[in-house]
């Protein structure tokens, strides 16, 4: 009975070294994974809006204004503003609906939004791959896209 335990203890200890093992090198690996952005150099502020603005646009106006002054500081290159910033484990969901498909409100796909000002992508280094880059004047109050003037931009490199 003792020869059986002394091997079961040995057993377990080899099978937690060598969970250890892989989970180390699964986090190296982690470590030294493409993001799609660059986290190094960039500072990161959570910002909560009073409940004294009363409208998106207000908000808008706020951020503008924060983005603004916090790229006129000294040693900063670029600023920009996002509503929820990327592997914060926030997710904010939409639901939306495909044009000419009829689909049931349970039934309708999510989608992760947030909001980014024109200056985020160049403050974290994400690159653009086609289309445009966003521009001061892309609101929500924004006419649709007229016909070839918009395309949707993919961002993050594969």
């Amino acid at each position: 009975m003792r020869g059986a335990l002394v091997v079961a203890e040995i057993s377990a200890a080899l099978l937690l070294l060598l969970t250890t093992g892989v989970l180390y090198e699964n986090l190296l690996r982690l470590k030294s994974a493409q993001l799609g952005f660059r986290p190094d150099s960039v500072f990161q502020a959570r910002v909560f809006v009073q409940a004294s603005y009363k409208s998106a646009d207000h908000v808008a106006r706020f951020c503008d204004r924060l983005s603004e002054q916090l790229g006129n500081l000294p040693g900063v290159d670029t600023a920009g503003v996002i509503s929820v910033a990327p592997l914060s484990g926030i997710l904010a969901t939409v639901p939306f609906t495909v044009e000419g498909e009829a689909q049931h409100d349970r039934d309708r796909p999510n989608v992760n939004l947030r909001m980014v000002s024109p200056g985020y992508f160049p403050a974290v280094g994400i690159s653009l791959k086609s289309g445009r880059t966003l521009a001061e004047t892309d609101r929500s109050n924004t006419p649709a896209c007229r016909a070839g003037e918009c395309r949707i931009s993919k961002t993050i490199s594969e």
